[in-house]
């Protein structure tokens, strides 16, 4: 049996944290939760984003994409396209060009980033804007194209703005901004 002394403790130790689990829920308040802004308000979709979308060779798997990463590369390597999902580039004329590259024609994974803890490239979808961004940022054409096309993949996919990344937030040692 227990000892007198041995029950006291006890009691005392179950009145002192049911006591202190009280308190920590009176005092308990919601999380702090900063609201997440999603590319989506800054601008209705594009005339040509929504083709560019739907322009590929398999039927679209909207169940696979979770996740949309914007990369900016200074230049344009051939690799670029056989990595990323979609490619915003200067065209011929001096225009903007946003390209759906043969992995999104296919639904194919991406092989546009590495996080240690998580496969993102399973489902997500890269797009990689060129240009050299850490001497100058984009130009309203070009985030205007980019918006375009985040918030027709986040419509078409159902994918929340707190789901759409930049490299650098994934990577701390991308230099992509």
């Amino acid at each position: 049996m227990l000892g007198s002394r041995t029950f006291k403790t006890l009691t005392a130790l179950l009145v002192a944290m049911t006591a202190g689990a009280y308190v920590l829920m009176l005092m308990e308040s919601a999380p702090i939760r900063l609201p997440a802004r999603s590319l989506a308000a800054l601008s209705t979709t594009g005339p040509g984003a929504g083709r560019v979308v739907a322009e590929t060779d398999v039927p679209l798997q909207p169940a696979k994409w979770r996740n949309i990463i914007v990369h900016a590369y200074a230049d344009e390597p051939a690799e670029m396209s056989r990595r990323m999902h979609f490619v915003i580039r200067p065209g011929e004329d001096g225009s903007l060009v946003a390209e759906g590259t043969d992995l999104w024609k296919r639904q194919a994974d991406g092989h546009h980033v590495y996080v240690p803890w998580r496969d993102f490239n399973a489902d997500s979808i890269g797009i990689c804007l060129i240009g050299r961004f850490s001497r100058t940022p984009p130009t309203d054409q070009q985030f205007q194209l980019l918006v375009n096309l985040v918030r027709t993949l986040q419509s078409t996919f159902r994918i929340p703005g707190d789901q759409v990344y930049l490299h650098s937030d994934l990577d701390g040692r991308s230099v992509s901004p």
